[in-house]
């Protein structure tokens, strides 16, 4: 389905980043407007709450889908030749206000898929430049509001005669609410929900994707949350049926100390119109300085 992909990781050099991973600063996960979660970060789902003000989070993610199924307009599955993506991406994201960041994400990613011609291709994503809002908090009801919008730049590899594209080609711009609830002092629920639009000179072909996702982490521990998360998308499209696709995913959310979270999810697609059914693994690394 096509969507902009909000990839968080790049090249060899952020190892670095891990060796101060265990060094305690005064920029935490948590602050004046957060002290009633233990963590509140999900997986594909939004976290309401900025990277506090005048600090640094970097953060990296290797995403790996593959899919040997598709489903028809009319819901069937069916067999398809194989498609692989792998995507590795680096986020930077800096606290520029008490209640708000400035995020700016790009990657590198390689795809094969033996029903398109050309087959293969590899390069650079789209550049993605995102902020972080905080829009309401009340820390006696567990709850907090956020507005978040990303636009992204089509300065990736685009289609050519010898290789599949992995830039998008048109410029995206994507509006989305996120939204958290405690319900316990351990049980925490995340949504989100967004409309993306696809503008520039080859975004002629859809009319923009809606997108929502639902998250309930459970953290006994306070290095340990597993997650459960359900998505939904549907991408209208002008000449042709829309494309719809359920995925779920199952993982951990692993804050190891108050800088550093690990995170690593299985996320496989259940149910579609008009799109591949996939199989993938998600894994990240983010640290705050």
């Amino acid at each position: 389905m096509k969507r902009p992909r909000r990839p968080r990781w790049a090249a060899r050099s952020v190892i670095a980043v891990a060796a101060v991973a265990g060094i305690s600063m005064h920029c935490l996960a948590e602050d004046e407007y957060t002290r009633f979660r233990y963590e509140h970060s999900k997986i594909i789902t939004e976290d309401p709450f900025p990277v506090a003000l005048g600090c640094l989070q970097a953060e990296v993610e290797y995403i790996f889908r593959a899919s040997k199924y598709q489903w028809t307009d009319g819901g069937n599955r069916r067999k398809r030749d194989p498609r692989r993506l792998q995507l590795a991406a680096l986020s930077l994201t800096y606290g520029v206000a008490k209640h708000a960041d400035l995020e700016a994400v790009l990657g590198f990613a390689s795809v094969i898929d033996r029903e398109q011609t050309p087959d293969e291709g590899d390069g650079l994503t789209d550049l993605a430049v995102r902020s972080n809002c905080l829009l309401h908090y009340n820390e006696d009801a567990g709850f907090a509001v956020a507005y978040l919008p990303m636009f992204t730049f089509p300065l990736g590899e685009q289609r050519d005669v010898d290789e599949l594209a992995i830039s998008f080609e048109s410029y995206t711009f994507d509006n989305r609410i996120a939204i958290v609830k405690d319900w316990s002092h351990y049980v925490t629920t995340n949504f989100d929900l967004g409309y993306i639009w696809f503008f520039g000179k080859n975004a002629g072909g859809t009319n923009g994707v809606i997108e929502g996702n639902a998250a309930i982490g459970f953290q006994h521990e306070s290095w340990l949350q597993p997650v459960f998360e359900v998505r939904y998308a549907r991408e209208f499209l002008k000449s042709e049926g829309d494309r719809e696709r359920v995925s779920v995913l199952g993982g951990l959310v692993m804050p190891i100390s108050e800088s550093t979270r690990i995170e690593v999810g299985l996320h496989q697609a259940v149910a579609g119109r008009n799109t591949n059914q996939f199989t993938g693994v998600i894994a990240s690394l983010s640290v705050t300085f």
